[in-house]
């Protein structure tokens, strides 16, 4: 089962960096859940699931999504 990675306070998070880093939304969700996903299969079993956005989120400042990488949305 796939796990719902944002919720109300990621979703304001995601939509500050796609204003921010002038992207679409849905581009900047898509990073994020393919973060947590690749976190989620490297960390610790039992990490919580805020640890693993929160380090999804951090890597989006470092590595932000760009309209150049895929243009399907």
């Amino acid at each position: 089962m796939e796990r719902d990675w944002i919720d109300e306070t990621y979703e304001e998070e995601l939509e500050r960096v796609a204003e921010e880093r002038d992207v679409t939304l849905s581009r900047v969700k898509r990073t994020f859940r393919d973060h947590c996903e690749t976190f989620q299969s490297t960390v610790v079993e039992g990490t919580p699931p805020d640890v693993v956005r929160r380090l999804a989120l951090d890597k989006l400042a470092w590595h932000p999504p760009g309209e150049s990488e895929d243009t399907t949305d």
